[in-house]
């Protein structure tokens, strides 16, 4: 029965034209909000390793080794805007595992000027997405999960409220080296809109991701489809015909080989991979590195291509914790840099209170 919900809600979602960048609200949510999330392309699916960070980006990850596991991270991102996040999980005998968090995305405070460029005051400007999420083990090999999530969005005086929800399946190899999961995500609705009578939809998403671990090598290689279901992700090529030069003012026209480029199956393709490894050289210590193709072509300039769509990051076990680091550039003002700490509290004891001494 569980399976054949998960399978309706893929059904339902293929008739749903897919949201790209732009059209649709709450986008906050897709930002990567963890380091190993951000080492490994930005998109992590089909890891089954008990990591508490991955709750966030697939449900049927939540399992019972997340129980009693605390996560705090935070994210420097561009100029003046920072994310963070705080998660928690918790096992239920006989139920499955519940996973709350909270994440943010600040953008500080903007100034208010009058129509003369005189400061009368100033915005502060955030979003926030609460999520309580539940997964469990249905049968020996598979998994499914499902997140709700509860939207705030404070921009100056517009403020806006959702809901959505996040539905997955897992299937794990009887070796478990081998993982495949596909997710629907932010199936929901704008509850409170920015300004009166304008609804506005979420940006749902089908995604299917695949991970294999070598047997022999420390070695673990994932990939992630995304927006399974839209067949291109870039602007409307119509729009692209006629540019404007900023600086001239005159129209610009689209080369001949740069339009084929665009169309280009394989360039088409590619905007949907995302690519993750990780180097595993003990329990204590894992290096990782990613690949986001569309971010590269989008986000580079000509001249200057850097780093720009490649992702890299490190984990490291230090007595009770896991401490993990990434940075990536997804564009050449600088890169972003995130931090993230997890703690299994069920390790962290209190030391014992000596006994007073007795006088006698």
């Amino acid at each position: 029965m569980k399976l054949s919900l998960f399978t309706f809600c893929i059904l339902i979602v293929c008739h749903v034209q897919g949201q790209i960048g732009g059209t649709s609200i709450y986008e906050f949510s897709n930002l990567a909000s963890t380091p190993r999330t951000a080492a490994l392309a930005g998109q992590v699916l089909a890891i089954n390793d008990g990591d508490i960070n991955l709750a966030f980006q697939n449900p049927a990850m939540i399992s019972s080794e997340m129980h009693n596991h605390l996560a705090l991270g935070y994210v420097d991102y561009f100029g003046d805007i920072s994310l963070g996040n705080v998660t928690y999980a918790r096992e239920i005998n006989k139920v499955g595992t519940f996973v709350t968090g909270l994440r943010y995305i600040d953008y500080g405070q903007i100034v208010h000027t009058d129509m003369f460029g005189q400061k009368i005051g100033s915005y502060y400007m955030a979003d926030y997405v609460l999520t309580v999420g539940y997964g469990r083990n249905i049968k020996k090999q598979f998994y499914v999960g499902a997140n709700l999530n509860s939207f705030y969005s404070a921009l100056a005086s517009y403020t806006s409220f959702g809901m959505a929800l996040d539905v997955a399946g897992m299937f794990v190899s009887k070796d478990s080296l081998r993982v495949a999961t596909a997710i629907v995500k932010n199936m929901g609705y704008q509850i409170i809109n920015y300004t009166e009578g304008n609804n506005e939809s979420l940006p749902i998403e089908i995604k299917f991701g695949f991970s294999s671990r070598f047997k022999h090598a420390p070695f673990r290689l994932s990939t992630v489809y995304r927006h399974a279901f839209s067949n291109a992700l870039f602007v409307d090529i119509n729009d692209t015909l006629a540019n404007i030069d900023i600086f001239t003012g005159e129209e610009l026209l689209v080369d001949d080989k740069v339009l084929d480029k665009m169309l280009n199956g394989g360039d088409k393709f590619l905007r949907h991979i995302t690519i993750g490894s990780e180097l595993l050289f003990s329990d204590n210590l894992h290096i990782r590195f990613g690949y986001n193709y569309r971010a590269r072509k989008e986000m580079t300039i000509e001249a200057r291509t850097g780093l720009v769509g490649f992702s890299f990051g490190v984990g490291v076990k230090i007595k009770k914790f896991n401490i993990n680091y990434s940075i990536n550039s997804n564009q050449k003002g600088g890169p972003s840099n995130q931090i993230n700490i997890v703690a299994n509290l069920s390790l962290i004891k209190r030391k014992a209170t000596p006994a007073p001494k007795s006088n006698s």
